[in-house]
């Protein structure tokens, strides 16, 4: 299911504020914890999990900055400061092919500079809105500009001293549903993602896309044996 777990190597998660960044977060949180009970060789891994917010360029960044602050600082996951790195703006609209693949380029080489080996890009285009038909076109494409970007990225490794580095896009062909249960088996705060209602600054104002992200999502979780009391803090 993760790739990217149980292999001691240092995992940047590129987090959006939705639930599959949620999960990323969670699962590399709970492989450290996981890999620290196994011994002394499995804690010699160089470095814990980090997360790098990837700005979308619309109405709904602030919301989602709050949304990948409240889970990193749960889980004592370092962040990354984006701020920083002005590159991961990028071109164009958020999830257009050039944004992704210059915001991908971006947060890959900001992976590298700061020790990470593996880049989790949690996309995921395995079927929306209760239907379980995957969007085969966007996971061919994912999977292809995640290979790409590795291999791009590797070329200046003498620059940036991480040869091994990848990006990985682990829950590329998973369903809603399939998110869902997997949020619902591991507890995972799904009111700390940016659509979630108690989101909206105070004062502020919901958007239609918030709405209908939290339409998508509850009806998902529900699918699964969620109800609105279930939302509880994850576990360590």
């Amino acid at each position: 299911m993760n790739s990217f777990l149980g292999e001691n190597k240092s995992v940047l998660i590129l987090a959006d504020g939705g639930l599959p960044s949620l999960l990323a977060l969670a699962a590399a949180r709970e492989s450290v914890a996981a890999g620290g009970a196994k011994g002394e060789a499995s804690r010699k891994a160089s470095r814990g999990p980090g997360v790098l917010y990837m700005p979308g360029g619309d109405e709904t960044n602030h919301l989602r900055r709050t949304a990948v602050e409240r889970p990193a600082a749960l889980l004592e996951i370092e962040r990354v400061d984006a701020a920083a790195h002005g590159e991961l703006r990028g071109p164009g609209a958020h999830g257009t092919g050039q944004a992704d693949t210059m915001r991908l380029i971006a947060a890959a080489y900001v992976a590298a500079r700061h020790g990470y080996e593996i880049v989790v890009w949690p996309v995921q285009f395995g079927g929306t809105g209760g239907l379980d038909t995957p969007d085969i076109d966007r996971i061919a494409r994912t999977t292809d500009r995640a290979l790409l970007v590795t291999r791009l990225v590797s070329l200046d490794a003498e620059e940036h001293g991480k040869p091994g580095i990848r990006v990985e896009s682990p829950y590329v062909d998973f369903s809603d549903r399939q998110i869902a249960d997997l949020a619902l088996d591991m507890s995972l705060p799904v009111e700390t993602c940016w659509w979630w209602s108690e989101g909206v600054p105070q004062g502020g104002s919901r958007t239609p896309l918030a709405d209908s992200e939290l339409e998508r999502w509850t009806a998902a979780l529900r699918e699964v044996g969620w109800t609105r009391g279930r939302e509880a803090g994850v576990a360590r």
